[in-house]
């Protein structure tokens, strides 16, 4: 049985700060509307599960890069926040964060697709089973 070190319960299960400085991020709830063109019902088992599938979905591009890149690149871009307002008097022009266009510019809808098709029972089912077990 797999241990989890308890510094690394959570990692996969939130951002760091500074993923959205190397990411393109848009909420859960956008995401939600900019695919189905409508707001999503709790009561609706579909709406949860599309709504767990684009947070998991943000969360995976968060984690494509390790915490000591992140942070890295969060300092740098402090530094050139800080070199411009100190030593050049001036605002630094950095590349705008959103909003978006309204549509799918990302490949949500294919990422969504992939994280579904993850959840179905596969070929090795049964041997998996039996190893975790």
């Amino acid at each position: 049985m797999w241990r989890v070190n308890e510094k690394d319960r959570l990692r996969f299960k939130q951002a760091r700060n500074g993923d959205h400085l190397m990411t393109p991020f848009q909420c859960d709830w956008c995401l939600f509307r900019l695919l189905s063109k409508r707001i999503p019902k709790p009561e609706v088992r579909q709406d949860d599960l599309l709504m767990c599938l684009l947070c998991r979905c943000n969360l995976d591009a968060f984690w494509g890069r390790e915490l000591t890149t992140v942070l890295a690149n969060r300092r740098n871009v402090d530094q050139l926040i800080q070199l411009w307002a100190g030593l050049l008097s001036a605002e630094p022009q950095v590349p705008t964060l959103g909003p978006f266009p309204q549509t799918d510019c990302f490949g949500v809808t294919v990422a969504v697709a992939m994280l579904s098709k993850s959840l179905r029972p596969g070929r090795h089912i049964r041997s998996l089973r039996q190893c975790v077990s």
